[in-house]
């Protein structure tokens, strides 16, 4: 599901709209979360890998990572 979603954003890209994805499949008694990280294998080129960025999983861990990029969290909100 992951990979069709992401080859549809590709296909059609819009301002705003990452090509990385979180991903939840909940069923009964089980949930699991993932990612759309991949290696893609050109005919012309190189392996090329897809990788999910650094990703926040609390406020004072936004900041942190705003903070290690030059950047501000002021003005955000949870």
């Amino acid at each position: 599901m992951a990979f069709s979603v992401t080859r549809l954003i590709e296909q059609y890209p819009q301002p705003g709209i990452s090509k990385h994805l979180h991903v939840l499949l909940v069923k009964l008694g089980a949930i699991w979360g993932g990612n759309n990280n991949e290696n893609v294998y050109p005919p012309e080129g190189d392996m090329i890998q897809f990788r999910m960025p650094e990703v926040a999983t609390s406020y004072q861990e936004f900041l942190a990572l705003l903070s290690r990029q030059g950047a501000s969290g002021a003005g955000a909100t949870c």
